[in-house]
C-alpha cells in the first residue's frame, strides 16, 4: 500500500492486525519550533514550514516590504531567500551565534550575502513590536555566548542590551520538532527530545517489527543523510523478514 498516513489513516496496530510483518516510520521532523514571544501570534509572524511549504504548493504567502528570518541554519537560509523571491525589498536573518558559529553550511551563508540578505549575529528575539496592527518591529536582545564550556547549546543573554530591527514580516526558523501524534497508545517509546527510541544497528524500535529512519530518530542533517538512513532501515528489514 501507498499514501498510507499513520494516525489518520491508519494506526500502526492497525497495519500490523493487517497483515503487514514489519512497518518503517519516516516521519521525519514536520513542525516547525516556535517562540513564546509577546507579540509572536501576529499574523506576520510565519513558523517556517508553514511559510515554505506554503510557497511549493503555490498557496498565497503575503510578505511585507522588510521581512526578517530569526535563524542561522540552512532552512532559515532558504527561507530568506525564497523572501527575496516573493518580492521582498529588505531581507535580513537573525541569529544568535556568530559567523564561525553559525549552523548553515558556508555556500548557502555565501550565497543568501551574494543575494543581498544581511546577517545580524549574535542577537536573540525578545518580542515581536505591533502597532495599529501592523509589526513594525522586533525587539533583540545581545548574545553573549551560546555554548557552554562543555559544547552544550546553553545560550546567554545580556538584557541591558537590546535593539529594535525593523521589519513587518517575522519568519520564525529556529528548528523544526517531529510530530509524534502516530505514536500515541502504539505502545512505541518517544525520548525527551520528541525522537523515536530505537536499536542503531537494526533500525528496530522497541517495538520489534516497527523500524525508523531519518530525524525522527537521528539528529538533524542533510536531505542526503536521510536517504542513507532510509536505506540502511530498508536492508535492515530486509534481513529481518529474511529471518
Amino acid at each position: 500500500q501507498t499514501g498510507v498516513e499513520i494516525g489518520k489513516d491508519k494506526s500502526i496496530d492497525s497495519l500490523l492486525a493487517e497483515g503487514f510483518e514489519a512497518v518503517l516510520i519516516a516521519a521525519g521532523l514536520s513542525r516547525s519550533r516556535t517562540l513564546p514571544l509577546p507579540g509572536s501570534d501576529h499574523a506576520g509572524v510565519y513558523p517556517v514550514l508553514d511559510f515554505l511549504q506554503s510557497i511549493a504548493f503555490n498557496k498565497p504567502v503575503k510578505v511585507g516590504s522588510s521581512v526578517l528570518v530569526i535563524g542561522g541554519g540552512n532552512v532559515a537560509v532558504d527561507a530568506a531567500r525564497s523572501a527575496l523571491r516573493l518580492g521582498a525589498e529588505t531581507v535580513r536573518m537573525m541569529c544568535l551565534e556568530d559567523e564561525q558559529e553559525m549552523p548553515a553550511w558556508k555556500w548557502e551563508q555565501d550565497e543568501a550575502r551574494e543575494e543581498g540578505i544581511e546577517i545580524i549575529y549574535r542577537r536573540g528575539p525578545v518580542e515581536v513590536v505591533a502597532e495599529g496592527g501592523q509589526i513594525k518591529a522586533l525587539r533583540a536582545r545581545k548574545v553573549t555566548r551560546v555554548f557552554d564550556e562543555a559544547r552544550r547549546f546553553n545560550p546567554q543573554y545580556n538584557d541591558a542590551d537590546v535593539i529594535a530591527i525593523d521589519c513587518d514580516t517575522v519568519v520564525l526558523a529556529i528548528g523544526q520538532m517531529a510530530d509524534t501524534g502516530f505514536a500515541r497508545n502504539s505502545g512505541l517509546t518517544v525520548d525527551d527530545r520528541g525522537r523515536l527510541s530505537f536499536n542503531k544497528a537494526t533500525y528496530q524500535t522497541n517495538v520489534p517489527n516497527v523500524f525508523a529512519c531519518g530525524e525522527i530518530v537521528t539528529p538533524p542533517g542533510s536531505a542526503v543523510e536521510a536517504c542513507a538512513s532510509g536505506k540502511k532501515a530498508a536492508a535492515a528489514i530486509d534481513q529481518f523478514l529474511r529471518r
